[in-house]
């Protein structure tokens, strides 16, 4: 008791003498309210860019390269957006750096709590926007809107293509080949004895397909091809 007054009489003696400065209450919640808004606009930013990877995948075929083998799993590694995916990361960190941080040190039990409702709520919005397609809106909006950062972005992603992979549309079937229509070019397609096919019915002409397979000039030895059904 003696020695909480003794300390007690010290803290008074120092602000007296200037030595500590005292500061209203609402400096303290201004402050937790700002690392707050600083927290969240991260964790939005880290939400983004992850959905943004996730669209990024799909609509480029590299999600369906886990499937092609050791070949296609090779060639999607080499093939990632590493520029996205370390931003992603980085987003998410400075998120929980800022949690770890925040100033309101004797409510970190509810700093905890705020911090992983923002994961759940970030993971659920991510599952949400595959399942429901709501990505795809999103980005088509935001591009129709000519949103300068996301546009930027959606232009410079949304047709990348991953290593030694090529989608578009059957222009024709012959024996042994047939020819595709990417968003570039034309180019023919030959298959071999060791060529997996995943396809319903078989390659037709107008179907829509991503080929895994080397390339040499405008011909490609196909080690996969698989239809896709487009939504």
């Amino acid at each position: 008791m003696e020695e909480n007054k003794n300390l007690a009489e010290s803290l008074v003696g120092r602000i007296k003498r200037g030595e500590i400065k005292m500061r209203p209450r609402l400096y303290f919640v201004l402050k937790s309210f700002i690392y707050f808004l600083v927290t969240a606009f991260f964790v939005v930013l880290a939400l983004f860019f992850t959905t943004f990877v996730f669209y990024v995948l799909k609509i480029n075929g590299f999600i369906r390269m886990s499937g092609f083998g050791l070949k296609g799993m090779r060639d999607l590694f080499l093939s990632l957006p590493l520029t996205l995916l370390v931003l992603t990361v980085l987003f998410f960190l400075t998120a929980g750096a800022m949690l770890l941080r925040y100033p309101v040190s004797y409510r970190k039990p509810l700093v905890y709590l705020v911090g992983f409702l923002l994961l759940v709520l970030s993971l659920g919005t991510v599952f949400f926007a595959q399942a429901t397609g709501l990505r795809r809106e999103i980005f088509y909006i935001a591009e129709k809107a000519e949103i300068p950062i996301i546009k930027n972005l959606y232009n410079e992603y949304k047709s990348i293509a991953p290593k030694n992979v090529e989608i578009g549309t059957v222009t024709f079937v012959s024996s042994g080949s047939f020819g595709l229509k990417t968003s570039k070019e034309e180019i023919r397609v030959v298959l071999g004895p060791n060529t997996s096919i995943y396809a319903d019915g078989g390659i037709k002409e107008g179907s829509y397909v991503i080929v895994h397979g080397n390339r040499n000039g405008s011909m490609v030895g196909a080690f996969v091809v698989e239809m896709i059904i487009q939504n």
